[in-house]
């Protein structure tokens, strides 16, 4: 030992026997660092000194975890929810996650989150010497659909188009996922030209019975209005109210 000096940034270790040095320093700030090494071994015999000297770089990164919604910021009923998980500088093997207010499927940094009551739901990370961190999303359920005959929910259609349409259609506007609302039941008022209205009870996505009939016998100054429009959605329990629709035919 006495014949070698081994330093660090200038900064003198002590040598142990076998010629080696332990060096410690606690990481204090974010970013690339440098370690400038430094060696100088003495000849017992001649006394001739011979250098060298090399230097170290390393970064220090801070541990931090993000889990992000994939498609929203929120989780819907009803639909898987996507989600990302990560967590730098923390081994993928100590990493645990966890949820209150749902059920996770899945490992790694993709899994889906699937959820059943509005509200809020939590998800945790911790380990691998990451502080227990936190993420809420809030809960609710799947938008209102609008539903449309060829599009729209109202307006003026010729006879020969009115009489091709199968039925209503609701639509998830601007909801990326992959989910599909049905039509439970509604109330359709057929009124001719210059005659006495038609009330008629309807069910399910297509004109069928004596909806379909009457849909049939669209000419130019008829009327259509539907009311009392109920669709069901992935996990309502029951059916919901939306818009109606009103169509005088051309």
């Amino acid at each position: 030992p006495e014949d070698i000096k081994l330093k660090v940034n200038g900064i003198a270790l002590k040598v142990d026997k076998n010629g080696k040095a332990i060096f410690n320093q606690a990481a204090t700030g974010q970013g690339k660092k440098t370690l400038r090494l430094s060696c100088e071994v003495k000849n017992p015999l001649s006394g001739k000194v011979t250098k060298g000297a090399s230097i170290f770089e390393y970064e220090v990164g801070m541990r931090s975890a993000t889990v992000s919604a994939e498609k929203m910021n929120v989780f819907y009923i009803g639909v898987d929810n996507p989600i990302t998980v990560s967590a730098s500088g923390v081994p993928s093997n100590q990493l645990k996650v966890t949820i209150k207010g749902g059920e996770m499927i899945g490992k790694g940094a993709k899994r889906v989150v699937q959820v059943t009551q509005p509200g809020i739901a939590t998800v945790t990370l911790s380990g691998g010497g990451l502080e227990r961190t936190e993420f809420k999303f809030r809960v609710k359920r799947i938008p209102d659909p609008i539903v449309t005959i060829s599009g729209k929910t109202d307006g003026i259609m010729k006879s020969g188009k009115w009489r091709a349409q199968i039925g209503l259609n609701p639509e998830l506007k601007n909801f990326d996922f992959g989910a599909r609302c049905s039509i439970q039941s509604y109330t359709m008022y057929y009124t001719p030209k210059r005659k006495d209205v038609v009330k008629l009870r309807g069910e399910g996505l297509r004109f069928k019975g004596d909806i379909l009939k009457f849909v049939r016998k669209a000419k130019p100054g008829d009327q259509y209005l539907f009311t009392d429009v109920k669709c069901k959605c992935p996990s309502d329990v029951a059916g919901r109210d939306v818009n109606g629709l009103v169509f005088n035919i051309k």
